[in-house]
């Protein structure tokens, strides 16, 4: 198609070129709310190029709360941080999928004198033209629509990792939970070691053997090395903690807070579609087949659909009138193997991205399930030992300093008493520590907060 001297050709052309370039209308109102979701998300994140602004963490010297904890983490985390600027990269790329490609500026020179090029006046014409391309119809928005899927995709990404992250503050601090109970139970087995040791001086003083007492010094050894260790393990559980929040190594921790965890309430019929719904990952997975469909169908429109190419451009010829011209160009897709065949591995990724989806909710589901027994066992077995094995051997223990002065015990049934109430602290201990990690398991693979405090540390 081409015409001259129509004052309403190239108004014509500017026309269609601008109304082409439009953004889809619903892009705006995707990116507001995906720019809003992921504020939400990342904490401490409230300008793209902004760093997290801390709270402060001297709560934490004086006493290690949980709830604190993790806060600071979310906020000072630099990989939410990171995932919150590609979710706003991913939403641009998307605003810019559905933009029409830029168009081009070209000058053409014809029959200029092949020895003297730059005599303009002497060639036979000059055009000045713009062109802009069409993508087939449907192509901008269906390749828009796969980039804010991918988007959703990467916010789901985001919120895993939130969750994460929470199941490791929850892990570290599960351990330095267990590393001050150890200290505890040996405080406690010190405490007996010394009422030991002064009952043996006593019986010692009143005739008794030397060998009672060397017993108990040999007792003595054995808690201090063991509160050795105990110390050296809750002292690297702080300096992770202080890593992971970037403070210095050395800083001072409180002792964790004392809060009774709320009951799990989680009912096992539920359980399966809170995983598929809340889980990050499943989510993310899901969401990334919305984006495969949705490139699967730009592929579709590319191999069935004809993309265009209009130009308009002004010329001068020597000795006559200055024009305008125009000129359409058609694609035929039909034509050509090259779009059925990306066509057919578009679908083949829109499967595969399918089955992904669905690996993903029954790794979800399955991870849930077994933290829930998990939990549900360490709960019974926790109760059992607090309830029964801890309290008949405290028991036998009250009896044994006057039984012993009496001399109706020997010393070495008192230091095996002793011992069996320290075994079952640190046995309660270790329970407390997986109970706590089960939780947090859980938690993430439900999405949600099952209780208030994954743990429970008894003065």
């Amino acid at each position: 198609m081409e015409w001259s001297n129509s004052p309403r050709a190239p108004i014509a052309a500017l026309v269609v070129l601008g109304v082409a370039g439009c953004v889809p209308r619903h892009y705006a109102t995707a990116a507001v709310e995906l720019r809003r979701e992921t504020d939400e998300v990342a904490r401490g994140v409230v300008e793209a190029g902004s760093p997290p602004i801390p709270r402060s963490d001297d709560s934490l010297d004086d006493e290690f709360e949980l709830s604190a904890f993790v806060a600071l983490v979310l906020e000072r985390s630099p990989e939410l941080l990171a995932l919150a600027h590609e979710v706003r990269s991913i939403v641009e790329d998307a605003r810019a999928e559905g933009a029409l490609p830029e168009p081009s500026l070209y000058v053409e020179v014809w029959n200029a004198p092949l020895t003297r090029p730059y005599a303009l006046r002497q060639a036979d014409m000059i055009m000045v033209g713009v062109s802009q391309s069409l993508p087939a119809p449907g192509v901008r928005t269906a390749r828009m629509n796969a980039r804010i899927a991918e988007a959703r995709a990467a916010l789901a990404d985001l919120r895993d990792l939130e969750q994460e992250l929470t199941e490791r503050a929850t892990t570290l601090y599960v351990d330095y939970v267990e590393a001050t109970l150890e200290v505890r139970a040996l405080d406690l087995h010190s405490t007996l070691v010394e009422r030991m040791r002064e009952a043996a001086s006593a019986r010692m003083a009143a005739g008794g053997g030397l060998g009672t007492v060397a017993q108990v010094e040999s007792e003595a050894a054995m808690v201090a090395r063991a509160r050795v260790r105990a110390d050296s393990k809750r002292a690297r559980a702080s300096v992770e903690i202080n890593t992971l929040l970037g403070r210095a190594a050395d800083a001072p921790l409180g002792p964790p807070g004392a809060a009774e965890r709320a009951s799990t309430d989680v009912a096992p019929e539920s359980i399966d579609a809170r995983a598929i719904a809340s889980r990050g990952a499943a989510r993310a997975a899901r969401l990334r087949t919305d984006a495969a469909a949705s490139r699967a169908r730009a592929a579709r429109y590319e191999a069935r659909r004809p993309s265009f190419m209009f130009s308009v451009a002004w010329f001068q010829q020597p000795r006559a009138p200055a024009g305008v011209g125009g000129m359409v160009t058609m694609s035929l897709p039909w034509l050509s193997r090259g779009p059925m065949a990306r066509e057919a591995s578009a679908r083949e990724s829109a499967a595969r991205a399918d089955a992904d989806a669905l690996a993903a909710e029954r790794t979800a589901v399955g991870v849930a399930r077994a933290a829930l027994v998990s939990v549900e066992t360490l709960e019974a077995e926790l109760t059992s030992l607090r309830e029964g094995s801890i309290v008949a051997i405290e028991r036998r223990l009250q009896a044994m300093p006057n039984a012993y002065l009496a001399g109706s015990v020997d010393l070495l049934d008192w230091i095996d008493a002793a011992r069996q109430l320290l075994e079952a602290h640190l046995d309660e201990a270790s329970t407390v520590a997986d109970l706590g990690r089960a939780v947090a398991e859980l938690e993430r693979a439900l999405g949600v907060r099952v209780g208030d405090a994954p743990v429970e540390v008894q003065p």
